[in-house]
């Protein structure tokens, strides 16, 4: 526009020229004052050192994976962020695995009774301790490492697994001694599209045995794809590979549709299989576990509250490892020489080893899983959840609770 002492004359003019000349002082000092905000902002970095959100927490649990292994757990946790994009955290948990066998390829030879006429009952102590660094880049992506130490201890009578052995026709059985190993794991997650995540992953456990210390090195890979809105595809993978030679793998994938978004209802689909290469009494090792099955999901959540329950029925069919049995001996007629006289004697041979079909073949199965996450005033939470899956042979459970305060 013209300038003010153009458009009118006198004192109104000179005002005017002057507001102008104030207004446009004003705006260059915001102006500079921008430009120094973005050259802070530009050259002075985060602090590496600005704690916040300290955090304490309890947890306890109970679960049975399979149809062997029962565990009971608690512990301790305490953490806090140390700056905008990095966090620390530190874990202690305590607790016992029970573990009933019925061998059927580690049981001591025996005519013509079959592997796994006789039930043993391990019991291990465990504990553990570790700590876990996350860092959030400024792209988007997360890193984890956590490092930590962990111990396990044997307790029963050893006279009461005497009848074992560690290989077939070995004839020992060795009970091992307090041992403990070193834990690791590793994990990075990242966005290449908004709509889709990807984590890969390492791990250096112990396999979940109350017979043996056996520690395993395992390699993880998932997806999260978000197709479009109320549409959401998950899939995974993962190998292990045991000290004892032995190596398993998992996978599966997942499907799931919002369709009342009003009432948070979904409907999914999920199917999974895990094999394992060798059988072994000492842990779980099927030939093959899978499982098809329909989802109806419930979810809610909202500031301070978020609840989801899913109700599962569909199919599984377990083909655990064909039975050894140990057939009749055989005997066998021998001319044997003595003095050059032939003499006829009989000699027995051991029985053959025979195979029975473990395949269960498809059967009905259903579970039911619930997650409830509550904020306690301003500073304290509490997650409670709990799951319950009965298959062919056997209903496996998973129920935990976690109590934290966050100052």
């Amino acid at each position: 526009s013209a300038p003010a002492a153009a458009r009118g004359g006198g004192a109104d003019g000179v005002e005017n020229a002057e507001a102008d000349a104030d207004a446009m002082a004003d705006r260059e000092a915001r102006m500079a004052s921008r430009e120094v905000v973005a050259t802070l902002t530009e050259t002075t970095p985060d602090p590496l050192w600005k704690p916040s959100k300290e955090r304490v927490s309890v947890f306890a649990g109970h679960a049975k994976a399979n149809d062997q292994v029962e565990s009971v757990f608690g512990g301790a946790a305490a953490g806090l962020d140390l700056n905008r994009n990095s966090t620390f955290d530190v874990e202690a948990r305590a607790g016992t695995l029970k573990q009933t066998v019925e061998p059927r390829w580690n049981a001591i030879s025996v005519t013509n009774v079959p592997y796994g006429d006789s039930k043993y009952k391990f019991k291990m102590s465990t504990s553990q301790v570790r700590g876990t660094f996350t860092h959030r880049t400024n792209g988007g992506a997360t890193l984890a490492a956590s490092l930590g130490w962990s111990s396990r201890s044997p307790k029963g009578v050893r006279d009461a697994y005497r009848n074992l052995q560690d290989d077939l026709n070995s004839g020992d059985f060795s009970r091992p001694e307090s041992d403990s190993t070193w834990l690791l794991a590793v994990t990075a997650r990242w966005h290449p599209r908004d709509n889709l995540t990807l984590t890969v992953g390492y791990d250096h456990d112990w396999v979940l045995s109350a017979v043996k210390n056996i520690p395993y090195h395992s390699a993880t890979a998932s997806a999260d794809w978000l197709p479009e809105d109320g549409w959401r595809v998950q899939a995974g993978a993962r190998y292990w590979t045991y000290d004892d030679d032995n190596a398993m793998y998992s996978g599966s994938f997942a499907s799931y549709w919002e369709t009342n978004p009003d009432l948070g209802v979904w409907l999914g689909l999920q199917f999974s299989t895990t094999s394992t290469s060798d059988p072994c009494d000492f842990y779980w090792t099927p030939y093959w576990d899978q499982r098809a099955m329909g989802v109806l999901r419930y979810e809610q959540s909202w500031e301070g509250y978020a609840f989801r329950l899913d109700l599962l029925g569909g199919f599984s069919r377990t083909h655990g490892r064909d039975d050894r049995f140990f057939d009749t001996k055989e005997t066998e007629e021998k001319v044997v020489y003595v003095d050059g006289v032939a003499n006829t004697v009989t000699e027995e041979k051991d029985g053959t080893y025979a195979m029975e079909d473990a395949d269960s073949g498809w059967a009905l199965a259903w579970g039911v899983a619930a997650q409830w996450e509550k904020m306690i005033g301003r500073r304290s939470s509490v997650v409670a959840s709990g799951s319950v899956t009965a298959l062919h042979e056997y209903i496996d459970h998973a129920f935990s609770v976690n109590f934290k305060y966050q100052w």
